[in-house]
Formats: C-alpha cells, structure tokens, sequence
C-alpha cells in the first residue's frame, strides 16, 4: 500500500472512531431514568440525597428546565404506540404528529379524550386541521377500565377509585381522574419523544371525557393552558339529581383557567344540570370562560358537525390560550393529598379531604396567606415574582409566619420536577409554614447572592 493512502486510512479511522458531538451521548442522561424510576417521597428524598453530591441546587434546576437532550420521534407522522401508566396498566396512544417543524419554544399538545366505548380518535376530525395548523401534537389514549375499591395494582402502587363511582362497581372503561392515570401518562411519553411547550397544552374531550376533563383540569389546573369539555359532567352523582357538593367545589379551581364548554338542553345520558351550575358558579366568580347549550341537541358530536361555524368558534379560541406559568395569586382548593399543589403553593397537612388556600405575592417581597382547614403549607419562591436578594416576608391569615431568606435544596427541585416534569414550574427555594404559629424573623441577614462561601470544601446554595 502507499504511504499516502495509509495515512488516508488513517485519517478516516480516527473520524470514525470519534463522537460527533451532535449525536454524543448526554451525560446526564442516567438523572433522567433515575428520576422516572422514583415512586414516592421516601425514594425521593434518597435520590436528593445522592444528587446533593454532585449538583448544587441552581445547577440542578437549570439542567431540568432544559428538559431531555435525547428525545426519539416516533417512526410516523401518525399511529398508535404502547402507553403503560403508573399503575402498570397498558393502552393503546393515538398520536399524529403536525407537519411543520417544532416551534422554538416546542410544540403545543391538544389531549382529547373519547367518550365511553366510543373509538379513542373520536375527536381527532374536529381537532386535525387546527391542530396541524398550530404546531400542536394531537393525542387520544384509549381508556382502560378502573382500579376498584383500593386494590393493588400490578406497579405496587396501592390506588382508589373516583368519587363519582358512587361505590359500585366501576363501568368496563374509564379515565382516572389523578396523576397516576393514562391522560398523564400520555403527557408524560411524549415528552420523551418531542420538545413540549407546556404553556401550550390544551384538554378537551366530549361525554365520558368530558366528564375526564372538568377532573382532571380542576385537580390540576396548573398543568394546562385551557379546558374544553363537551357534554361532561363533574360527577356522575348528578346524572342522577344528586348534587355532588364535593366536586362542585372544586369548580372554583377554574378561575384561572380559560374555559370552553357545550351541551345539549335535551341531553338525558348526561343531563345538563351540572355543566349549568358551573356556568352560574364561574360567572360568580368571575371567570375565563365561554358556555354554549343548544336547545334542540342530546347527547352526541352532531351539534359541532352541523354548522361549520361552531367548531370553528372552539377552535379559533383555543389558538388564544396560553398558560400564565408564574401568576402572583394562586387559589386552590383540594380533596386529598393527591391534589395538594397548584403552581408555586402547596397544602402540606390539613384537617380534612377538602382544605381551601390563597397565596399573593406583592410588590413589597410579601406572600399573604388565606387558608381554611389548613394545618400547614410550603411556599415554593418563584423567582420572576419574588427577589431573592430581599428578605421575604409571609403571613398566614394576618399573622407573621416567616421573614427572611430561605434556603435551596436539591430536593425542592426534585420534588417539583417529579410530578410535573414541567421546567417552567420549577423551584428550588421553599418556606414552611404551620398555620397559627408565629415565627420570629430568621437569622439570616444577607441574601445567598452576597454570603459568603464556605472555606472547607462542599457545595454552597
């Protein structure tokens, strides 16, 4: 051979045995399987404990908001994919992908749930062109029947029912109205394969979906940009004349939240009952919201495919909702543990299922707290509403509860990471608060931009 074509194959060698950096492998990769692999609090808080190790707190968070670096697409535009829950059980995901690009800040997703034994792209004809044309991922999981009465499902996660199962056996599908069911974990399985604005997710779905959305979206309303439920109900409770007052108070969780419902004045397999005192409550309270009942329809999509200016009227408004991640004041109400955080506050403990709080930030670094039934609460500090480099100062129902400069931790980041995987809600400083204690200003004078580092070796937050 000639020098000159072994040194050429040399050459060549060394290109091929060296990573591209485009392709090479994230390093930090092995944060995210851990991170999926957590459970519960207990785990959690081990998981914190090693990554106090080799991450300060701001670097941690930093890295969580730039979300996953190794992200597959999936091999068609549009098609189905295996989904499996938290509780182990496995569906089928109907996806179909936009035909632009991802926008800068990543595509929005437009979840519509089907109605029951109804085919899960039920909703996809009346979303497609809007969808495509907004950049926005269209998905539909087929729903699975419900975990009864606390049994143990097949992940080892001990789980109830709904509060509209009214104790009787559960019907052969149904959407799970927690974090642990298959509208999440839709969520969840496409943000491992494309960028995702969470600004942007929008949840609609029409008869038992709509039932799925008014849950969901009132239990979690910090997790989407606007509802759209068409001829749903908050309960099933009322479909036979029972007020269900446990869930109709949760309906104030949709002030903050833009909403867009229907339904049919002759509707008798979900009557309009439930879907009229929202609309009454939500003018009470002055809410974001559009209300559409037709006089002459019952219970099917027929309504929307009569007129092309009705779903014309939903689509156009959903193209204006966008989720305000960093709002002053946060309301919240909550029927269990399960639901306890709404943004940058959470119920901590409380004296019953159903506790009531409000937070507001002001200008003047102040967080004034208003609770109901509440025992104590965290107050995770958001920095694009709150200065870090002025002493903070909260109060619980007129009395003086904290005044200073909290900490950071890694597991503040972890925590508020885990369940949402959400980098615009994100925190890393936090306050604990109990109700009806009074705190003495803390004994920490200068903000953590200005302290001191420590001499001895070891991470400073």
């Amino acid at each position: 051979m000639h020098q000159g074509s072994l040194t050429t194959l040399l050459f060549v060698t060394c290109l091929l045995a060296t990573p591209t950096p485009g392709f090479a492998k994230d390093k930090q990769s092995d944060l995210f399987a851990e991170l999926d692999s957590v459970k519960n609090e207990k785990e959690l808080r081990a998981l914190a404990q090693k990554l106090t190790k080799q991450y300060q707190a701001k670097a941690l968070q930093e890295r969580l908001q730039r979300g996953r670096l190794s992200l597959t697409p999936f091999s068609k535009k549009e098609g189905t994919v295996t989904l499996i829950d938290q509780l182990g059980r496995s569906t089928k995901l109907h996806y179909v992908i936009p035909d632009k690009a991802a926008p800068k800040n990543g595509y929005g997703v437009l979840l519509a749930l089907h109605g029951l034994n109804a085919p899960a792209r039920q909703l996809f004809n009346l979303y497609r062109k809007t969808a495509n044309e907004q950049g926005w991922i269209l998905l539909a999981p087929h729903a699975r029947r419900l975990p009864f009465g606390g049994s143990t499902a097949a992940s080892g996660r001990k789980v109830d029912g709904n509060e509209d199962t009214m104790g009787i056996e559960p019907l052969n599908q149904w959407y799970a109205y927690r974090s642990y069911g298959l509208p999440m974990a839709a969520l969840s399985k496409i943000k491992r394969h494309y960028p995702i604005n969470t600004n942007q997710i929008i949840l609609s779905g029409f008869s038992m979906g709509g039932y799925a959305t008014w849950n969901l979206g009132l239990r979690y309303p910090d997790r989407f940009a606007a509802l759209a439920p068409l001829s749903g109900s908050i309960s099933r409770q009322e479909k036979f004349g029972l007020a269900d007052r446990r869930s109709r108070s949760i309906v104030d969780n949709a002030q903050r939240i833009p909403m867009f419902f229907v339904h049919g004045a002759q509707d008798s397999m979900v009557p309009p009952n439930s879907d009229r005192f929202c609309r009454d409550r939500l003018k009470e309270l002055g809410a974001n919201f559009v209300y559409q009942e037709s006089p002459k329809s019952s219970h099917n999509l027929r309504y929307w495919f009569g007129d092309a200016k009705k779903p014309k009227s939903l689509t156009t408004w959903m193209t204006k909702q966008k989720r305000q991640p960093a709002p002053r004041t946060v309301e919240h109400r909550s029927l269990g543990k399960y639901m306890n955080r709404s943004y940058w506050l959470e119920i901590t403990d409380s004296k019953g299922r159903l506790a009531t709080i409000k937070a507001t930030a002001n200008s003047k670094n102040e967080i004034r707290v208003e609770s109901k039934d509440v025992k104590s609460f965290r107050v995770y500090i958001d920095e694009r509403i709150i200065q870090l480099q002025k002493p903070i100062t909260v109060y619980s129902n007129g009395q003086l509860v904290f005044q200073g400069h909290p900490k950071a931790s890694v597991l503040n980041v972890l925590r508020t990471w885990h369940d949402r995987e959400d980098g615009h809600l994100v925190y890393r400083h936090s306050i604990d608060c109990i109700v009806g204690k009074a705190s003495a200003p803390v004994k920490n004078p200068r903000p953590q931009s200005q302290a001191r580092k420590p001499r001895a070796k070891g991470k400073w937050y």
